[in-house]
């Protein structure tokens, strides 16, 4: 029995005798050795004892002891110790005399007559309790030796130790289902070594086999949740997506393309082109240019890899109008030849923002109109024209028509954005060569202006599918998380251009270049939901990008996608505070677009099939993407997420110095330099962003709106923010070129200038003074300039007699060879004469014949 039972005892037995519940018994206390002889053993009881032991003694309570009913057992070396005497001692002490000093270990001493007779030298067991003595407390341990030392307390704890079970030589590395079946036949061979079937058709056999296929799917699932619970091991796509969205990193799901198409019309489509109206790249089979809405026809572009491409919504009429308006396309405005005014050979240059058609049309600001090359400029042929000479341009106002007064040929004045500035020479007219006898060709570049913007993907529905595609409903319990049937979900960015119509001509207008420019926080999946079920269902939810997104509050009904890596998408709802929170008995249908990615960048005159099922369809003749698609985007991938996102939270996110606005100015679409400064204006500090755009294109407002609102985001708070052009700074220079003999000064002269210009030189490379080669805050060197004419065939030496600021000439550049602008400035010299404060060149030539 453990001591704190014994203890229990011992306070009862202490109260048998007032307890009226109890009877009166007696027992051992504690056990004593005499310090003065280690042979004498002290018993104290807990009541007294009357009378001496021997003769007989009796308790206090009636109970009669002798020397015979005292026994001391135990011991590891010294045993059978015999009992001497027993007499009595103090009060409720009896003084036991043993017959030797025992050894260092446990004794116990007992009270008692033995139950049995005892067989020769065995210890008496069990024993019969004296009368009126309890048997519990009739016996107690004690050891002889009480002075030697002890490290720990002598009183022993007393522990039921467990029974020792040998575990079952089991294979703990099996994580597989051959592995587990071997496992369990193993054990079923030690339990049950009778059974030894092992026929499949065994119900044994069979009942192993199935607990081996669950462990086996338990065991995956393990391995799976340990995989995917840290970012340098997971490989499902969801994972990777919630890990690093832990540190502020997005995992970019793609982007779907889009394309300009060009439409020959036979006939005025007032309605335009629908929204959401279908087009495809060519496939064999198709009919050109019909795409006709049935199952044979869609079954056969989807198996042959067709690119499905959707029509956006133009603009609205204004801002009243609930939905898109699409613009009216005039069958006379399909092709528009380019005015040559009677120039035998002429170009756009590069940089030019406004065009003469030939002929009268209807045009109107905010129209996407194409310019591309009809024919090769040597040849004539259609077949010989750079596909690389177009691009989409926006007219920022109404065309103009008019008639030239000298040929009275109707004309059509039309300016567009500075953005969509022309990046190439356009040739409007040119002499073949002699191959092609050298013919005339007046109208060699056209412009298109039954233009429409179209969307990669695809709206399931009819012929293929019915729509909407339900979902389960909400279950009672555990997690909702719904997949979509169809794979490749499109991930789009807003329409540009819907909306896009400001009131009068003063406000800025959006270029056609800004339909290529997005990132990737801009797109969302192309997934609505349609919500039944409970009253509290709202009817229509949307998708979002990140339900953490700025305003996204516990009401509101959005959704965000989850794409694995199968493509496969789900569909992830909120928990009441960031985005509504899903109940049960909801119920939804679902209606999204599918097709996203690179393969959407098809090249140009690759879509040619449109659904002309739609009032007014059939006057399209036919239909194609002058210009290569444009803004696809593959998804990221896992491992670029997991080298990247690690590090991502380290970029600044707030502009403090001078540097940090130059640096995220940088960044901005458009910019090539940038310089900044912080500067007290009386009452806060201002920083001044000064700005050089790409080509030279002066920074306009629609431009400067843009720019400001990008670097809002990073601003301090308290700095205000403003944004200028660079400082342009025009420089006078004068060269005198000696011409060697034999050579003629007129023929070098028309050379020099040639390459000395701000224009393109003849083999097409940017003159010397050309805008790309000036940058704001970059010195211009005079050697260069020497350099170049010296490698001309005929000149005997270059002096340069002015190398100078034209606002403040001087002779430094031209004694140090080089001229140094301010952080905010930048150099020109256009060398125009109907603008010389823009810089002028002045060039003279002398010697040769």
């Amino acid at each position: 029995m453990s001591l704190s039972a014994q203890d229990v005892r011992r306070e009862l037995v202490r109260r048998s005798t007032t307890d009226p519940h109890l009877a009166a018994v007696n027992g051992i206390d504690f056990i004593q050795i005499d310090p003065s002889s280690e042979a004498r053993i002290v018993v104290q009881f807990i009541f007294d004892i009357n009378t001496d032991v021997d003769p007989p003694l009796a308790s206090a309570i009636g109970a009669t002891l002798s020397k015979s009913l005292v026994w001391i057992t135990g011991g590891d070396r010294i045993t059978s110790i015999a009992v001497v005497s027993a007499q009595r001692g103090a009060i409720n002490q009896l003084v036991v005399t043993a017959s030797e000093v025992g050894d260092f270990s446990t004794y116990t001493l007992a009270l008692g007559s033995p139950a049995a007779p005892l067989p020769a030298a065995e210890p008496p067991d069990p024993l019969v309790p004296p009368a009126g003595f309890d048997p519990v407390l009739c016996s107690a341990s004690f050891t002889f030796h009480v002075e030697c030392a002890k490290q720990f307390d002598c009183k022993t704890a007393m522990t039921c130790a467990p029974a020792v079970v040998t575990p079952p030589d089991i294979d703990y590395l099996a994580r597989d289902y051959p592995a587990f079946v071997q496992v369990m036949l193993d054990r079923m061979s030690l339990l049950a070594p009778r059974w030894s079937e092992r026929n499949a058709a065994d119900l044994g056999v069979a009942v192993v086999e199935t607990l081996a296929y669950v462990a086996d799917q338990l065991s995956y699932r393990h391995d799976v949740i340990d995989t995917e619970a840290y970012l340098g091991t997971a490989r499902l796509r969801t994972s990777v997506r919630r890990h690093v969205r832990l540190v502020d990193y997005r995992l970019d799901d793609g982007s779907n393309a889009r394309a300009w198409l060009a439409l020959q019309l036979g006939g005025d489509l007032p309605g335009g082109v629908p929204a959401g109206t279908r087009c495809c790249t060519m496939f064999d089979g198709a009919p050109t240019p019909d795409l006709p809405r049935d199952s044979q026809t869609y079954n056969a572009a989807n198996a042959a890899g067709a690119v499905f491409f959707e029509v956006l919504a133009d603009r609205y009429t204004n801002a009243e109008q609930p939905q898109p308006d699409p613009r009216a396309l005039l069958a006379n405005n399909s092709t528009m030849p380019l005015y040559a005014w009677s120039a035998q050979t002429l170009c756009l240059p590069v940089g030019a923002t406004s065009a003469t058609l030939a002929g009268t049309y209807q045009l109107a600001r905010g129209d996407i109109l194409i310019l591309a090359e009809a024919m090769g400029p040597n040849t004539g042929n259609a077949a010989d024209a750079d596909p690389a000479k177009r691009c989409a341009v926006r007219l920022v106002r109404d065309g103009v028509n008019s008639i030239d007064p000298l040929t009275l040929t109707p004309l059509t004045r039309i300016v567009w954005h500075d953005a969509d500035a022309l990046a190439f020479p356009l040739c409007l007219a040119s002499i073949a060569d002699a191959a092609h006898q050298s013919q005339q060709l007046p109208e060699v570049s056209v412009a298109y202006g039954c233009v429409v913007l179209a969307d990669q993907g695809r709206t399931l529905g009819d012929p293929l599918e019915t729509m909407p595609e339900p979902l389960a409903a909400v279950p009672p319990y555990g997690r909702y998380r719904p997949a979509l049937a169809q794979p490749g979900v499109t991930i789009a960015a807003a329409n540009p251009y819907v909306g896009d119509q400001p009131a009068d001509d003063t406000q800025p207008i959006q270029s056609a270049a800004q339909a290529a420019i997005w990132s990737a926080a801009d797109t969302v999946p192309a997934v609505t939901l349609q919500g039944a079920g409970v009253a509290g269902n709202p009817p229509d939810w949307y998708a979002v990008g990140d339900l953490l997104g700025v305003g996204i509050g516990g009401d509101a009904p959005a959704f965000e996608t989850e794409i694995e890596n199968d493509g496969t998408t789900y569909l992830r709802f909120g928990d009441g505070v960031n985005g509504l929170a899903v109940e049960t008995g909801m119920t939804f249908s679902a209606n999204y677009r599918v097709g996203n990615g690179a393969a959407g960048n098809v090249g140009a005159d690759s879509i040619t099939l449109i659904d002309r099922a739609f009032p007014g369809g059939g006057y399209i003749v036919s239909v194609t993407n002058p210009l290569p698609a444009f803004g696809g985007r593959d998804p990221e991938t896992i491992e670029h997420a997991r080298q990247n996102a690690p590090v991502a939270f380290r970029q600044q996110e707030r502009a403090v110095t001078a540097q940090d606005y130059v640096d995220r100015t940088m960044q901005f679409a458009g910019v090539l330099r940038a310089s900044a400064s912080l500067r007290w204006t009386g009452s806060w500090t201002t920083v001044f962003v000064t700005v050089e755009r790409t080509g030279g294109v002066a920074v306009d407002s629609a431009f400067k709106t843009s720019l400001e609102a990008y670097l809002a985001a990073y601003r301090m708070a308290g700095h205000d923010l403003e944004v200028e052009d660079a400082v342009r700074v025009p420089l006078n220079m004068a060269m005198h070129v000696c011409v060697a003999p034999g050579y003629v000064a007129a023929d070098l002269a028309q050379l020099l200038l040639a390459i000395f210009t701000s224009g393109l030189q003849p083999d097409g490379t940017p003159g010397l003074f050309n805008a790309q080669r000036f940058l704001m805050g970059e010195p211009f060197h005079l050697s260069p300039l020497i350099t170049a004419a010296q490698q001309l065939a005929g000149v005997a030496s270059v002096t340069v007699t002015r190398f100078e600021r034209a606002q403040a000439p001087d002779a430094t550049g031209l004694a140090t060879g080089v001229l140094q602008p301010g952080a905010t400035e930048l150099f020109e010299l256009a060398n125009d004469p109907d603008y010389p404060d823009r810089g002028q060149f002045e060039l003279s030539v002398d010697g040769g014949i």
